[in-house]
């Protein structure tokens, strides 16, 4: 990602300082610079996206944790004691084109663009969406499920086996349609 710097008055300045911890200074400057692109562009303002709740995403990754959802349950158990639930995970996808040989063969892939830990809040989710919005894609908040312990073939048994990935848990749709539902669920069911 591109840095700048940008001039702003001092009173300003003094006034952000306040509020610093609750404002993401990038994205307000990234959109309000985005908004002043279309402006002098002519083009349309895109529909401002809309964010489920915090409380709606964390009861979702709730009820699918107590259910132990995972993408293969015939093989892993994260409700098990030597398995557990990694912390969730912001997936942001967008719609690329595959070729093969000179021919596109999927017009409208769904191909990871990132992924971070998700600290919870509600400009991190915002943020995500933004960068989704650009490139058509989507919103996740995935949990991946580890192991615990140590590995028994390791002399020293201090490397610790959360390290090691053990499923693909689930993955919630956030935006653009959140139904707070595993988006493997409909594979899992034909099964």
């Amino acid at each position: 990602m591109a840095r700048t710097s940008i001039s702003i008055p001092d009173d300003l300045r003094d006034a952000l300082r306040e509020v610093k911890e609750r404002i993401n200074i990038s994205a307000v400057c990234t959109r309000a610079l985005w908004a002043e692109h279309r402006k002098i562009k002519g083009l349309p303002e895109p529909p401002e996206p809309e964010i489920p709740s915090l409380n709606d995403i964390h009861l979702a990754l709730l009820r699918l944790r107590q259910a132990g959802t995972c993408f293969n349950p015939s093989a892993v158990n994260p409700l098990r004691e030597d398995y557990a639930y990694a912390p969730p995970v912001l997936c942001i996808t967008q719609t690329v084109e595959v070729w093969h040989e000179g021919e596109v063969t999927n017009p409208a892939c769904e191909s990871v663009a990132a992924s971070y830990i998700w600290d919870h809040s509600e400009w991190a989710l915002y943020e995500a969406i933004e960068m989704a919005q650009r490139g058509d894609g989507k919103v996740y908040v995935e949990q991946d499920v580890v192991q615990l312990g140590a590995d028994p073939r390791e002399s020293t048994h201090l490397i610790p086996l959360w390290t090691r990935h053990a499923d693909e848990g689930f993955s919630i749709e956030v935006w653009p349609c959140f139904t707070g539902e595993d988006k493997h669920s409909e594979k899992r069911n034909e099964a």
